[in-house]
């Protein structure tokens, strides 16, 4: 099974986002269960 926790950190997506908040004033809000943040690791079902 391909581990994608071992391929993608989010710190720095997540430092841009929490930075320039005005790059993402156009997108619609992500839901909490959705959102990627600091230590986010994906959980397959």
């Amino acid at each position: 099974t391909f581990d994608v926790n071992e391929h993608i950190d989010a710190t720095h997506i997540v430092a841009v986002m929490e930075k320039h908040p005005e790059l993402f004033s156009d997108l619609p809000e992500i839901p909490e269960e959705a959102a990627i943040t600091e230590g986010y690791s994906f959980q397959p079902e």
